[in-house]
């Protein structure tokens, strides 16, 4: 989980951005809608959780062996 801190903070700026303004853009994207930089950060954050997750399970895996 503490890989996905950076992305979680970056997705809730997202959510609060788009709620205030009506046409949320990205000041470093702009012709790129907010929905979807937030959709990227979901997949990334899922992505990061998965990496940890196999990354755990290898080293229990490696543990056991030894």
């Amino acid at each position: 989980m503490t890989l996905c801190r950076p992305f979680l903070a970056i997705l809730n700026f997202c959510l609060k951005s788009m709620l205030i303004t009506p046409n949320p853009c990205l000041p470093l994207w702009p012709g790129v809608p907010m929905f979807q930089i937030m959709i990227m950060l979901i997949l990334v954050c899922i992505n990061s959780m998965l990496i940890g997750l196999i990354w755990e399970e290898i080293m229990m895996k490696n543990q056991s062996l030894s």
